[in-house]
Order: C-alpha cells, then sequence, then structure tokens
C-alpha cells in the first residue's frame, strides 16, 4: 500500500505570503510555528516558513534605514532653523561692472528755493514745471540735475536788447563763470554749462539777474559737486 501524500502546511505558506507585504508583526510568528509544524517532516513546507523568517527580517532592515535616514534629515533641518538663514551674497556692482540705476532723491532733503535766491554751489534738481520759477535744491550727494556756479546781473541798457543778444551776453559771463568755480577752461572740460535768465518785463524793470549753471552731459543724474574738480 503506497504511503499517504504530505500534506503542505498552510501555516507556513501564510507567513511567507504575509512577509511578502511586509506584515512581519504576523509573518514571523506564523514563521517560527511553520518551522515547529514541520520539524518532523510531517508537513511540507518548512522553506517557506524559513523564507517568511528571512524576508521579515529584511523588512526590517530597510525599515530601520529609512528610520535613520528621516531621523537624520529632521535633525539637520532643525540644526539649520536654530542656526538662522544663511547668509547670501549680494551682488554689489563695481566700478567695471558698467551703469548702474541712477540715485533717487532723498526726499526730506529737498528745498524749494526761488530761483533768483539760489546760491553758487547749490545743487538742483529740474522742475516738473518747465516755468516753474521754484527749484529744488538737494544735498550735492543726491542725484541731481545741475549745479550753481554763480549768480550775477547781465550788463546792458534798459531796453531789452533781443533774446539772441541776451544769450550771448549770459553765455559768456557763464562761460567765465565756469572757468573760475572749475579750474579749467570750458572749451577743453568735459563738463557743460547753462544758464537762466529774467523775462523782458524784468529786464525792463532793471532786473538782469543771470543764473549760471554746470551740467555732466554724459549722465543724466550727477551726485557730486563739481567746484575745483578741474574736470
Amino acid at each position: 500500500m503506497a504511503p499517504a501524500p504530505v500534506e503542505m502546511d498552510k501555516v507556513s505558506v501564510t507567513a511567507f505570503v504575509l512577509s511578502l507585504f511586509g506584515v512581519g508583526m504576523a509573518a514571523i510568528p506564523l514563521g517560527i510555528w511553520g518551522v515547529v509544524r514541520t520539524g518532523r517532516g510531517s508537513r511540507r513546507g518548512r522553506g517557506f516558513a524559513i523564507g517568511a523568517l528571512v524576508v521579515s527580517a529584511l523588512w526590517a532592515v530597510v525599515a530601520a534605514i529609512t528610520v535613520v535616514a528621516l531621523v537624520g534629515s529632521e535633525v539637520t533641518e532643525q540644526s539649520a532653523n536654530l542656526a538662522g538663514p544663511a547668509a547670501t551674497t549680494s551682488a554689489v556692482p563695481s566700478a567695471t561692472d558698467g551703469p548702474t540705476a541712477e540715485p533717487s532723491v532723498p526726499v526730506e532733503e529737498v528745498e524749494s528755493v526761488y530761483w533768483q535766491d539760489v546760491e553758487p554751489g547749490m545743487c538742483i534738481v529740474d522742475p516738473e514745471v518747465p516755468d516753474d520759477f521754484d527749484v529744488q535744491v538737494v544735498d550735492c550727494s543726491a542725484g541731481h540735475h545741475t549745479e550753481v556756479i554763480a549768480r550775477t546781473s547781465l550788463p546792458g541798457t534798459k531796453t531789452h536788447p533781443g533774446d539772441a543778444a541776451v544769450d550771448r551776453v549770459a553765455m559768456a559771463t557763464c562761460v567765465r563763470e565756469f572757468d573760475r568755480y572749475v579750474g579749467v577752461a570750458w572749451d577743453t572740460s568735459r563738463l557743460s554749462v547753462d544758464y537762466i535768465t529774467t523775462v523782458l518785463e524784468d529786464w525792463e524793470r532793471g532786473d538782469r539777474t543771470v543764473v549760471c549753471l554746470l551740467f555732466d552731459p554724459e549722465a543724466d543724474l550727477m551726485t557730486r559737486s563739481f567746484k575745483g574738480s578741474r574736470e
């Protein structure tokens, strides 16, 4: 009579299946029980029981590595937060980096002055309204358009000689003042000259004021005085 076939141990098979899905809390005890149940050869499936224990051990190793990595990452992040934000290097343009943004005019340093009351050495921001008789005076370290180099009176008769004649005399006068103020002749300087004169009605009343100005044709705004600069 042929011997009865040896039965496959269902506990060992179940343990192995559970281990594949990472259910170690169930697979490990079932695997141990499967080893015991298949120890005397009464049941097949001992390999499944051992396999369940091996796979469960591998899952445990993977879980431990993951936990260590997460804890290390959290510790690093907390250390960075305690140390404060990382220092950043701001891009500070150097003199060779090309043109930079024009400086703004500090509002608190602006002083409104009637144009005939300006003095040599004052730095002026052009008025927004071209016919405004008040000019905005700022510190010469702030952005400005022109610098006052002189305030004087033009020679002439009571009768207005015409705009062209006044312009010629005003320009000649301001060129001389430019030479004294900057320290070099106007026609050799890189700077330029401008002026403001009275209108016809003021001229005929005896007011022939001219205000001489210098400006840098290479810059929209200046940020220093050019008195004695010899430029």
